[in-house]
């Protein structure tokens, strides 16, 4: 070879092959990438779509956990993540990831229990439809009676089938013998009660005269009154209207001074006799720690400092580490122009963290590497990297940018070494996110 490397500016001989043997796809003059896997996926030693260890060319066994020992959603074998919550958020205590309780957002335990103990109708205990007391999940014993109201209605006038129980008259005739003509008989509506979402209620046909007209019921279309216990007129049951104001004495508070969450004044519970309810909670909503009912401070985080985003203060997702929704495409606009590397920013004179520019020149050696021999993306010149001392950083890429899995210049998830998403020029085109001129950051208009 001489003296002189018979080498391109990437390091690629006049074969295509760097310094490691392997071309820019990854593999080496064998065909095979660095785990021994050729182009069309068979390992050179097995013979198989398989290594000796049980793993495929993009590192997955067949439980699709990778060599790290985690799935493509990052749970583990023991079904919980890196900070020890399973796939729908609890941890091993069954404290859930947000709410910090035994009950996620939607009221359910790690098994799925809701607070009343029932899953699917089932209850936990008795594993029949019916509780301990002998109700079912909406109150009714087995006899149809409601056990708040003591008949056959619960409080908003529905039997044990989910019928409306009251009479309902013929505004014609003022006859009770009618029936409802059937709105729901399309495919893409099947459910039994009426769809709160539109102003259509059911079209009721009066069978003495024939009269047909619209059953204004307010339980079915007055969503606050479905969903709250409200009346027509927005009065709850407690008496508040849904601003807050209590029906007599038109302010925040009844005649014995309390509030319709039961707090006086100075924030004491009529219960309790504390600042905090039967439920820990106080008249703003928040625990004795500051967090509310869904797990998260007045700055709207939660306990890890993340929002129901799951961004930080910085704009960095909890899961992918970068200034993007893991999920998201195009990313949110939250932290959309967050142009960042994955673990540092640049400050005002355009240094990072370890002292490089944005070229990657070292600040004090005047070179591409540090006073340790290492580049801005902590590789040595033989492209080991500092930390995991193999030829890939913490996120998989070599020295010249190629993912180890996707064997591209992006990660499996679509983000360089830089931590830019693949898609940033077509998010930017679409957004109108081009700085003046009209040119990208790698000077494309």
């Amino acid at each position: 070879m001489g003296i002189f490397s018979r080498r391109d500016k990437d390091g690629y001989d006049k074969k295509g092959f760097n310094k490691d043997g392997y071309n820019p796809q990854g593999f080496n003059k064998d065909g095979n990438d660095e785990f021994g896997f050729n182009i069309d996926g068979i390992h050179n030693i097995t013979g198989t779509i398989r290594d000796e260890s049980g793993f495929d060319e993009w590192g997955k066994d067949g439980g699709g956990f990778g060599r790290d020992g985690y799935a493509s959603n990052g749970i583990a074998r023991d079904g919980y993540d890196k900070d020890g919550y399973d796939e729908r958020g609890f941890n091993i205590d069954g404290i859930h990831r947000e709410t910090r309780k035994k009950f996620n957002p939607q009221g359910e335990d790690v098994d799925g229990y809701d607070k009343a103990g029932f899953r699917y109708l089932i209850h936990r205990i008795t594993g029949t439809k019916y509780d301990e007391s002998g109700h079912t999940i909406s109150g009714f014993d087995k006899y149809g009676i409601h056990k708040k109201t003591g008949t056959h209605l619960d409080e908003f006038d529905m039997d044990v089938n989910g019928k409306y129980g009251l009479p309902v008259h013929c505004p014609k005739c003022n006859s009770t013998n009618h029936s409802v003509i059937d709105r729901f008989s399309d495919a893409h509506h099947t459910c039994c009660m009426p769809d709160l979402k539109k102003d259509d209620p059911p079209n009721t046909k009066c069978c003495s005269c024939g009269h047909k007209w619209y059953f204004f019921h307010p339980l079915f279309f007055h969503q606050d009154s479905f969903f709250s216990g409200r009346d027509k007129d927005g009065i709850h049951k407690n008496e508040f209207n849904k601003e807050g104001n209590h029906k007599v004495t038109g302010t925040r508070y009844d005649l014995e001074g309390y509030d319709e969450n039961g707090f006086d004044k100075k924030g004491i519970h009529k219960v309790t006799g504390t600042k905090f309810d039967e439920e820990g909670y106080d008249k703003d909503g928040y625990d004795e720690k500051g967090f509310n009912r869904n797990g998260y401070d007045k700055d709207g985080y939660d306990l890890e400092g993340y929002d129901k985003n799951g961004f930080d203060k910085d704009g960095v997702h909890r899961e992918t580490k970068v200034g993007y929704d893991h999920n998201s495409c195009p990313p949110p606009k939250h932290p959309e122009f967050k142009k960042s590397y994955r673990r540092i920013g640049y400050n005002d004179d355009g240094f990072d963290e370890n002292g490089f520019t944005t070229s990657g020149i070292h600040q004090t050696t005047g070179t591409k590497y540090d006073l340790d021999g290492n580049d801005q993306h902590g590789f040595d010149k033989k492209g080991i990297h500092k930390v995991t001392k193999t030829k890939f950083d913490e996120e998989g890429f070599d020295s010249n940018g190629i993912h180890k899995v996707t064997k591209t210049k992006f990660d499996e998830q679509g983000y360089d070494k830089d931590g830019y998403w693949e898609h940033d020029e077509i998010h930017n085109y679409i957004s109108g996110n081009y700085p003046q001129g009209g040119y990208d950051r790698e000077g494309v208009n």
